[in-house]
């Protein structure tokens, strides 16, 4: 992971390695090099979340 955070571009939105020049990561990519899974159910947007009260 460390290894392609030194490789993330900000100004690009892309992993830039030398040899190959830029490329772009999609979720299924991410999944087979970490082993993280990116499926499953999605998270509903909870309106009410945006709105913060005092504490």
């Amino acid at each position: 992971m460390a290894a392609l955070v030194e490789r993330w571009w900000d100004t690009t939105n892309s992993f830039h390695f030398s040899a190959t020049g830029d490329m772009t990561m999609t979720p299924l990519d991410f999944a087979v090099l970490t082993g993280l899974d990116t499926g499953g159910w999605s998270i509903p947007y909870d309106e009410d979340m945006g709105e913060w009260e005092a504490a």
